[in-house]
């Protein structure tokens, strides 16, 4: 039986590593991409968390309310003009993982 507040969505996990002389220039650009792609129809939850063990070491996390929404975003003109600014900050390409999700629980 389905949990009566179960939601269906796109879960995504992006491991990413930043040179350390990149990571003031990486954080600047990173905080004004969350705040538009939190904006995007779809985007429930977008944060960037950096590793309190290795500054060189970051993750973000998205929930998408499927993963439709999750593909539009990627094939924008948004992620494309951002990624040209970001990739090249990036040591080495980060790591993804997808994930289809349900919500059981509060």
């Amino acid at each position: 039986m389905e949990h009566p507040i179960a939601k269906v969505s796109c879960v995504v996990r992006v491991r990413l590593r930043i040179p350390l002389n990149n990571r003031d220039s990486f954080l600047s650009q990173i905080h004004k991409t969350a705040a538009m792609v939190r904006e995007r129809d779809g985007c429930i939850r977008f944060d960037v968390l950096e590793d309190t063990t290795d500054q060189h070491a970051f993750m973000l996390y998205e929930e998408w309310s499927s993963r439709t929404t999750l593909e539009a975003y990627k094939a924008s003109q948004q992620f494309a003009e951002t990624g040209a600014v970001l990739f090249p900050m990036l040591e080495g390409k980060p790591d993804s993982a997808y994930y289809a999700t349900t919500l059981v629980g509060p």
